[in-house]
């Protein structure tokens, strides 16, 4: 891809000094692309992923957690706009307090995986 300067867009594992290419946004306003392609700089990021020693394990437990919690959190908001009195039939609110129910077991069933 050439911008309008007639270079190309790319550059491999070097900060570039200049824009490569620039592009206009749908509003008018004037972009500019700057550093290495999508595709390399993930393939980078890729790289530094596979090389790091000290690379942290996914911990279901703590995800569902955190899932139970954000679910709470957006149960507790609804209740609050809708008002206790619908919040009981509100279907919404059961949704998510379903899927608190639900990610909570889930965690607590993965520690107990851990412990045996």
């Amino acid at each position: 891809m050439k911008g309008k300067t007639g270079r190309t867009a790319t550059t491999i594992n070097k900060a570039p000094s200049k824009p490569k290419k620039t592009y206009t946004t749908a509003g008018g306003a004037q972009q500019y692309v700057r550093g290495n392609t999508y595709e390399e700089r993930s393939s980078n990021m890729l790289k530094a992923q596979h090389s790091a020693v000290d690379q942290p394990k996914f911990n279901k437990a703590l995800s569902n957690s955190l899932g139970a919690a954000q679910s709470a959190q957006q149960s507790r908001e609804i209740k609050a706009i809708v008002g206790p009195k619908k919040a009981k039939t509100n279907s919404t609110v059961q949704m998510y307090d379903r899927m608190e129910r639900e990610d909570m077991a889930r965690a607590k069933s993965s520690l107990k995986k851990k412990k045996k």
